[in-house]
């Protein structure tokens, strides 16, 4: 996956800074943690834009919040492992979640060494949350920048 030129890369950043959610989740069950970036909009041609300009992820319908009075709403996701490609090409161009984008590439980078640093995931996790809430976080200084 290879974003073609810079005016793309901001475009997108912008869209990922604008419309978009950057998390990390994790499944008990399987204690398995997983980094997604996610665009919402009620406009399906601006997400499959995301998703054309990307070359990875899905365009989805969001069909839990369709009542009579609100429109429609579509996503494009991207996740794991392609969420850390989406971030090293579009870093330099985020502002608000450039902090967030930092911590799902540090998850990814962490996880060939999955033993030696999974004690570092749950903390990736709620530093994310936090930021996602009060945009307010110190990183730790073992964080990779893209």
């Amino acid at each position: 996956m290879r974003i073609r030129c810079e005016a793309e890369k901001a475009w997108l950043a912008a869209m990922i800074d604008g419309e978009g959610c950057i998390l990390v989740s994790h499944d008990k069950k399987k204690d398995y943690y997983r980094s997604e970036i996610k665009v919402y909009s009620s406009d399906r041609e601006l997400v499959e834009h995301c998703f054309n300009v990307a070359k990875c992820g899905f365009v989805g319908e969001d069909k839990r919040n369709a009542p009579d009075h609100h429109r429609q709403m579509y996503y494009w996701i991207v996740r794991t492992g392609m969420a850390a490609e989406v971030v090293k090409q579009v870093f330099p161009f985020l502002i608000a979640k450039q902090p967030q984008a930092a911590l799902i590439y540090t998850l990814n980078s962490m996880k060939a060494n999955k033993a030696e640093h999974f004690d570092k995931f749950a903390e990736i996790k709620a530093l994310v949350s936090q930021l996602n809430q009060t945009r307010q976080a110190k990183l730790p200084k073992w964080v990779v920048y893209p």
